[in-house]
């Protein structure tokens, strides 16, 4: 025994006096700690979006690649949504094609990738500060390990999160060997150019990017120049990746917006409320980050009205540091200034203050901006934790710590092992969610509960009555009850509040045709047609109008509406949707 541990101990003395040993030696570290904390986790069961986004989207199974590049996420499973990433949906539906609906590969990819990210970090960190070795490994290391990772990691709809934050790291490490490489400098920055290409494939957040490769440039190039020209220089070398972003936005904006008024909602609300709430809401972050207790999704974000309301002034605090210490700290100590900066530019585009959103509050907002926070709290705290008076205290209580949150994670975990006991967990925190609340009311349904599913949408009605899902989802729970009555009411109502957006529409309308009842289907169609935006939709709803029309024998109004579904067909033919479409069948 005493020569196996004295031939350990050789081994990693001999490990860790080899630069390169060590460094590798760290990364299967960093691997190995994902690949622990996340070992319960590969075989869980698709939840919530998962089903939309693989499970029940015919898209993603049957490999449509046309519709990843032109339509929502959530199409192919019947649904709407404003997102749109195709690369994720791709890779999705490659998983699919080998594997089916075996949850294990997808939760591979995710874990894989997120242990790629950790040492990523690691690399990048160590190459912009070379003297930063530890601070740079503590922050991949924490990165890794941190429960509020878990809904990116352990959610597959989350795949986004870390796929993009892979491109973007990649292509930022790819950015400084073309600051170093004079020779290669034209393919390396060609490789981070398709690198921010494909985080935006991924997620929409990924405009960060820019950020960060700002960021690179600033700290890494120029070092000798005042802080005007090092500001100038970097903007300048950035440039060509501002006119992807450039093409980037206006796609977003125009043919790719999909749900242009919901988006816009979250902008409904004054810029200065904007702030105060962004304020509020940092420092709940601040608080999970250090003691990262009760995590659950949909969480709940209150109004602000004044500066002067504790979060929001613990939060206006802690932003007021933070660019102080960038400020007075950019030249001095450069590694606590990007480390801020880094955290501040990841979370940006999450914070609805230039870009909309329309969840204010998710633990996966942080997952790229973690490890800039972390960075730069172990590089103030370097000289502090190798002083020798301080050194086994400052290095027990931060690995008490960072055991203490791994456990948290691992408990985490066992939270996503079924569907019903995620939302029955979401809804224990958070009872007002609504979204949480149907979802876990559809859960209780399929599983037959039928009185506690009628309990959750009734909750859900009472949170609010304009949502269009919960009667909707209801009217599904009457069909399986066989009333009638109930489920037409619902379907109604669902309607009502959403004609664009109800997934009830088709279900009412084929009821009204079945029962005959041709007026209502008429009247129902014509809403949806005034109502509708996309061409393609408007041309198909008035097809659907002259069919009835025929059913009903009125040829007169199915002349009518011949010519309408004319017009629509014109302005869908004209679109960039049905051109690229002819020139693939070509």
């Amino acid at each position: 025994m005493k020569n196996f541990i004295s031939s350990c101990n050789k081994y990693i003395s001999a490990v860790f006096q080899d630069s390169q040993k060590r460094t590798f030696f760290l990364f299967g570290v960093l691997a190995a700690s994902v690949m622990l904390l996340y070992a319960s986790v590969f075989n869980n069961p698709f939840v919530w979006d998962d089903f939309f986004v693989v499970a029940k989207n015919t898209c993603v199974q049957n490999g449509n690649l046309l519709n990843f590049f032109s339509e929502n996420t959530y199409s192919g499973s019947g649904s709407v949504g404003a997102n749109w990433r195709p690369l994720m949906l791709s890779v999705f539906s490659v998983l699919w094609h080998f594997w089916g609906g075996w949850t294990v590969p997808y939760h591979s990819a995710s874990i894989f990738l997120h242990a790629i990210n950790a040492i990523l970090v690691f690399v990048l960190f160590k190459k912009l500060f070379k003297k930063r070795y530890w601070p740079a490994f503590l922050s991949a290391l924490l990165f890794a390990v941190h429960p509020l990772q878990t809904q990116a990691i352990v959610y597959i709809a989350g795949f986004g999160d870390p796929l993009s934050a892979f491109f973007m790291l990649s292509g930022t490490i790819f950015y400084l060997k073309a600051e170093e490489n004079e020779i290669k400098r034209r393919g390396y920055l060609g490789v981070s150019w398709i690198c921010l290409l494909l985080a935006f494939f991924s997620k929409e957040n990924s405009v960060m990017m820019l950020g960060l490769l700002f960021l690179a440039d600033f700290f890494f190039s120029n070092k000798n120049e005042i802080f005007k020209e090092r500001l100038k220089k970097s903007a300048e070398k950035i440039t060509p990746f501002f006119l992807l972003f450039a093409c980037y936005i206006v796609a977003r904006t125009t043919f790719l917006n999909f749900m242009p008024n919901v988006y816009l909602s979250s902008f409904s609300t004054p810029f200065i409320e904007r702030v105060l709430v962004f304020f509020s809401t940092i420092t709940d972050y601040f608080r999970l980050i250090f003691v990262p207790l009760h995590l659950h999704m949909e969480h709940t974000v209150y109004e602000v009205r004044s500066l002067f309301e504790s979060k929001a002034f613990i939060g206006f605090t802690l932003i007021a540091s933070f660019f102080a210490l960038i400020i007075s700290q950019w030249k001095k100590r450069p590694e606590v200034a990007f480390g801020l900066a880094w955290f501040l530019v990841a979370y940006a585009p999450n914070a609805n203050l230039f870009m909309p959103n329309t969840n204010l509050f998710g633990e996966h907002w942080l997952y790229l901006s973690l490890p800039g926070f972390f960075f730069a709290i172990f590089c103030l705290g370097e000289e502090f934790l190798f002083v020798r008076r301080f050194f086994l205290v400052a290095v027990f209580s931060l690995f008490a710590w960072i055991g203490w949150i791994s456990f948290l994670t691992i408990n985490r975990n066992l939270d996503w092992e079924t569907p019903i006991g995620i939302m029955e967990q979401t809804h224990r925190e958070e009872p007002k969610k609504v979204q949480a609340t149907i979802v876990l009311g559809s859960l209780y349904r399929d599983k037959g509960e039928y009185k506690k599913a009628l309990e959750m949408y009734a909750e859900a009605v009472a949170s609010d009555s304009n949502d269009f899902m919960v009667y909707a989802e209801r009217a599904d729970l009457y069909k399986k009850l066989g009333d009638h009555e109930n489920m037409v009411a619902d379907m109604e109502r669902s309607c009502q509040v959403s004609v664009i957006y109800s997934p009830s529409f088709d279900s009412l309308v084929g009821y009204y045709q079945k029962n005959k009842e041709f007026d209502k289907a008429e009247q129902l169609l014509n809403s949806r047609l005034q109502q509708e935006k996309d061409p393609k939709i408007a041309f198909y709803t008035s097809i659907r109008l002259v069919s009835l029309a025929v059913g009903k024998g009125d040829h007169a109004l199915a002349q009518k509406y011949l010519s309408l579904s004319d017009g629509y067909e014109k302005e869908y033919q004209k679109g960039w949707y049905s051109q690229f479409s002819r020139w693939l069948a070509e």
